[in-house]
């Protein structure tokens, strides 16, 4: 029988997690360019035939688009620093809508601790990363490899092309 060292094992066991986070990264854009997830894949964005109206009482002059960074885990929760300089840029531009309610690691805008599969998982990570513990870790690598997606020249332009028509939805 096999006995390993309980570094070694530890260490088996983050191995084996990075290797299965990697290949896993690419399937929910695979899904959602498959139409796994309801909703239908636009090939290309049209641009309206008739000019948009907007209403008078909107006074809207920018539309600013806020993605938060690979340690997000959730939508609605912003570190300190993202809430404080999100407050400034509402305070100093004028005339904008800040729209924040992207998560920019997901083509289908679902974030880690909302109905996915391991949602117990990402929310006790981020528990623990809330108390300062190794969450913060695990939810950067996982994010990182969203990001590798979206750099990847296989599956990137599908991943690339989800997150557009979710800023666009957001817009």
């Amino acid at each position: 029988m096999l006995s390993l060292d309980p570094i070694y094992t530890i260490l088996l066991i983050i191995l084996l997690w990075f290797l299965l986070s990697a290949i896993s990264a690419p399937f929910e854009a695979l899904g959602w360019w498959a139409g796994w997830y309801g909703g239908e894949v636009e090939p290309t964005v049209d641009t309206p035939s008739a000019p948009v109206r907007r209403s008078p009482a909107l006074n809207v002059s920018h539309y600013i688009v806020f993605l938060t960074g690979i340690a997000g885990a959730e939508q609605e929760v912003y570190l300190p620093r993202e809430k404080e300089f999100l407050r400034r840029v509402a305070d100093k531009v004028t005339g904008a809508v800040i729209v924040d309610d992207i998560f920019p690691y997901s083509v289908i805008n679902r974030a880690l601790t909302h109905q996915r599969f391991f949602a117990w998982f990402w929310r006790y990570t981020v528990r623990r990363k809330e108390r300062g513990g190794w969450g913060g870790f695990l939810i950067n690598f996982r994010n990182l490899f969203q990001v590798a997606v979206s750099a990847d020249f296989r599956y990137g332009p599908m991943y690339n092309q989800g997150s557009t028509a979710l800023i666009l939805r957001s817009l």
